[in-house]
């Protein structure tokens, strides 16, 4: 589904193969839209798909742990008030972190210059290899010298990691990114995986 996404081949017979042989795909495609969510905590991230960023805190507040993922990525998010930021990077490491939203507190921690290191992931849940290319490769966007030979750093890491890296460089370089990562972030990665992006 993330490459369907990524190359822009969604046929319909493609898409509910997919959504037929993995329940829990559904599951994620209807956060983005909030089909079946109706007024629960998970519709947040339809909200934060929308770039509404108070109007999903305000959903997720009904559960302490969608609210804590929610903010995490909507600090991440273009447009987050300092507001949204500074509560986010007062949770620390325990609260809301998991592979969904570790790779965004690191991008934020590196965009406001503090420590990443407690957000990062342990081997058994990440290669070490794998972790150190995707630190690379946003060390490599940041420097600017050679914005498209930091890609080199991905070659070979699954969909969800190379989104992972997309998300993060655009959340460090903000304007700067290039639209392409802002839009390879935006396919390969499903609404509870990343922040808001224009």
């Amino acid at each position: 589904m993330r490459i369907h996404r990524l190359t822009n081949t969604q046929s319909a017979q493609a898409i509910a193969g997919l959504l037929k042989a993995m329940p829990e795909l559904e599951y994620l495609v209807n956060l983005e839209t909030g089909k079946g969510l109706d007024k629960s905590p998970e519709s947040a991230y339809a909200a934060l798909t929308r770039g509404e960023l108070d109007t999903a805190l305000k959903i997720a507040h009904a559960d302490s742990a969608v609210e804590a993922n929610v903010l995490r990525l909507a600090a991440a998010s273009d447009g987050a008030s300092a507001e949204i930021q500074a509560r986010a990077l007062a949770l620390g490491p325990e609260l809301g972190l998991d592979n969904d939203t570790r790779w965004a507190s690191i991008g934020l921690a590196l965009r406001n210059g503090q420590d990443h290191t407690p957000f990062l992931p342990s081997e058994e849940l990440v290669p070490a290899d794998y972790t150190r290319r995707l630190l690379r490769f946003v060390d490599r966007a940041r420097a600017g010298t050679n914005i498209v030979g930091a890609e080199d750093e991905l070659l070979g890491l699954p969909p969800l990691l190379r989104g992972q890296a997309y998300s993060m460089a655009t959340i460090v370089l903000g304007a700067r990114a290039p639209q392409q990562w802002r839009n390879g972030a935006k396919r390969l990665l499903f609404a509870s995986e990343r922040p808001y992006f224009n």
